[in-house]
């Protein structure tokens, strides 16, 4: 997500796997120059962001977290208008 908004700090992230991978790292740059080529490509990965974010809401939301629901509230009103 740090890529889809500049305005958000440096992400780093730890993972174990089951297999071996290849990894790729992409620099903001890159991401910006790859999403104007192809504006495709940022509109997958966004939709891909908003799908996790929503899920991870519905999980974790009860009826007495305000929070959780204004922010899947917002995300609903992100959809409907992209």
């Amino acid at each position: 997500m740090a890529l889809l908004d500049p305005n958000l700090p440096l992400r780093m992230a730890s993972v174990k796997t089951l297999t071996n991978v290849n990894l790729a790292i992409i620099t903001r740059d890159k991401f910006d120059r790859i999403s104007e080529l192809y504006p495709q490509f940022r509109e997958n990965i966004q939709r891909m962001v908003r799908n996790r974010l929503k899920t991870y809401l519905e999980s974790k939301m009860s009826r007495e977290d305000n929070l959780h629901s204004q922010m899947l509230r917002r995300l609903q009103q992100s959809e409907s208008v992209s």
